[in-house]
């Protein structure tokens, strides 16, 4: 199984050291110390500065925080260059004095498929002897093994050396389980500063399996949560749900401006029909009894006039039928 590496939430900055792959560090009057290597802080990226003088000092990876050398929490964004390892600390590892790796692979397409771009030459920290040699860890078979032991620096690191500067998008990193890394930093030598650069960190790193890191992401792509996303794809989407939102409130507004101008058209009408009618307009009843059901009711104009039972067969007289005055001027 092969685990997609999440780096959209660490950020970017330089990591400073002069220390080349197959060189020993370079003398310096002033040494400073090495502060213990465990951190507990989430890595950032900030942009590259300036190295100093003692800082320069300091191992790749390191950086110098009041006079000591302290492991770098922050990484910067690198696609290109002649040198790139995988590296880690004693605090890093499984088993504090060994990285064992089945296989290592760079790669120039950002989901770690395709050619790899194991046509260098291998570098390392160190190995053990007789068949442990870094050759192992990219000859494609993962039955081989980099046997990793560290070096001057109590540091342990794998990569590849080229003849010219290759674009890494991706690295493919399988390492044995008890004798792999819990967290992992992929590194590229940059020239300008003559420093090894922190390109990317990750942590909680799941040894014994398969791990593929993507540091970079093709044009029209950003990195989110270990995956390229098309931001072209999500502008097209975000600028539909805009469209959708504008064209249903266009068509709520028509329809509130419909209803609201039915509703002035009812009282204009209304009030041209009250400017008709007569002003001494009135309906008259005439006061005829009436039989309803099985009772003979006189009407309010006779008070003096009671209720009369009848029986059923008694004919019932039609209700009266309303006279209203002309209206308009008809007769």
């Amino acid at each position: 199984m092969v685990q997609q590496i999440n780096t959209s939430t660490p950020s970017m900055v330089p990591q400073n050291s002069i220390l080349d792959p197959t060189m020993s560090p370079q003398n310096s009057t002033i040494n400073p110390s090495i502060s213990p290597q465990n951190s507990t802080s989430y890595p950032t990226m900030v942009p590259s500065s300036p190295i100093n003088d003692l800082e320069s000092n300091c191992p790749g990876g390191f950086k110098l925080v009041n006079s000591t050398c302290t492991i770098s929490e922050t990484f910067e964004e690198i696609t290109s260059s002649k040198r790139w390892r995988v590296w880690a600390t004693k605090d890093h590892l499984n088993t504090e004095e060994v990285w064992d790796i089945n296989d290592l692979a760079f790669y120039d397409n950002y989901n770690c498929i395709g050619s790899k771009l194991n046509d260098g030459k291998p570098i390392e920290s160190g190995h053990y002897p007789s068949s442990y040699v870094p050759a192992r860890a990219f000859d494609g078979n993962t039955s081989t093994i980099w046997g990793g032991q560290e070096d001057e620096d109590s540091l342990f690191w794998l990569g590849m050396e080229y003849n010219i500067s290759r674009n890494v998008s991706c690295v493919s990193i399988l390492d044995i389980d008890d004798r792999g890394v819990r967290e992992v930093r992929v590194q590229a030598w940059q020239n300008n500063t003559a420093t090894w650069q922190n390109a990317m960190i990750v942590k909680l790193l799941q040894s014994g399996q398969r791990n593929n890191i993507t540091l970079n992401c093709p044009e029209g792509f950003e990195l989110r949560q270990s995956d390229c996303v098309n931001i072209s794809k999500d502008t097209k989407s975000s600028v539909g749900i805009v469209v959708g939102i504008i064209a249903s409130a266009i068509a709520i507004a028509c329809a509130v401006a419909y209803i609201y101008k039915r509703r002035l058209k009812t009282e204009e009408d209304n009030s041209i029909l009250d400017q008709q009618l007569p002003t001494n307009h009135s309906i008259t009843h005439l006061n005829l009894p009436v039989v309803v059901a099985d009772q003979f009711i006189m009407p309010p104009s006779a008070p003096s006039s009671k209720s009369i039972r009848v029986s059923p067969e008694t004919y019932i007289i039609p209700p009266p039928t309303a006279f209203t005055t002309p209206l308009f001027g008809d007769k």
